[in-house]
This record gives structure tokens, sequence and C-alpha cells, in this order.
């Protein structure tokens, strides 16, 4: 956890999608003491900081694909998105 080998608190860190994560940790209290106390190291981290709601969710998503026997050449967006489609 790349948070945890920064100084910070031993918080867990989920990708929700292409520009968002979750920070949640286990220990009461030891996420708002961090974004308080941190705020400045986080700043540099993160555009914003903002509690969860049901509603934050992006509407980007990656993926990772695995293709066997593919010519390189034919690796395009044209290609990707009939492979998704299909």
């Amino acid at each position: 956890n790349w948070l945890n080998l920064e100084g910070g608190c031993s918080c867990n860190v989920r990708p929700m999608g292409r520009d968002l994560v979750l920070l949640s940790s286990e220990v009461p209290n030891e996420l708002m003491a961090t974004v308080h106390c941190g705020k400045e190291w986080l700043n540099n981290c993160f555009l914003n900081i903002r509690l969860w709601s049901p509603h934050a969710v992006s509407k980007q998503r990656f993926i990772w694909l695995r293709c066997f026997g593919i010519p390189l050449h034919l690796w395009n967006l044209s290609f990707f998105t009939k492979v998704a489609e299909g």
C-alpha cells in the first residue's frame, strides 16, 4: 500500500474507476485524522478529497484484457471495439 509506505495511515486504496479511488481504514477515525493532518501531502496526490456517497461513481472504467495470437498490427481501437461488442 503506497499510502502506508509514504508515511500515511494504514489505509486501503481501492480504484473505483478511471478518476476515483476509495480510501478506507479498519482503524476508527484513522482516515479522518490523516485527511486533516496530512492535507498538504494528500493534496499533492489527489485533485480533491471528499466523503464517500452512494452517488460517487466514475463514468469510465479500466479493464485488463489478455489476448493471445493477435498480431500487433491489429491492435487498434476498431479491433478492441469489435472484441467488446462480440
